[in-house]
């Protein structure tokens, strides 16, 4: 029996199996920019390198951007952005304009919610 680190690796996906991303073009990402900002999606911005997922949701603090997620649905995110905001500024947070109904049955937040890696977000607003 073989203990190559080759076998070791031979039953991960092939990178030929996985669908190519697809960028917005720069006219594409400057609509969608505008579009955000005035409909006041707190904390959203055009994921630029995969039109599925056009929807990433950051927050800069104190110069540092943290990046909280990718989204299909603006209301989910902006939801998720206005989440991610009262985390970081507390009482000065602003929010942004989401479908709460939309939000609330939609598994991209219930996934959000479910993900570990958001713990510290929700229990910064209360939800732990």
């Amino acid at each position: 029996m073989s203990n190559s680190i080759l076998d070791k690796i031979s039953g991960l996906t092939s990178a030929s199996t996985v669908e190519a991303k697809v960028k917005m073009t720069e006219p594409q990402r400057k609509n969608l920019m505008e579009k955000l900002k005035a409909d006041n999606r707190m904390n959203v911005y055009p994921n630029q390198f995969d039109v599925k997922t056009p929807f990433r949701v950051q927050v800069r603090k104190g110069g540092e951007w943290t990046t909280h997620g990718y989204f299909t649905n603006v209301d989910v995110a902006a939801a998720v952005g206005t989440i991610c905001s009262a985390a970081a500024f507390g009482a000065k947070a602003l929010a942004g304009n989401y479908d709460r109904e939309v939000v609330e049955s939609h598994p991209e937040f219930a996934a959000w919610l479910a993900d570990e890696r958001n713990t510290e977000v929700l229990a910064a607003v209360g939800m732990s």
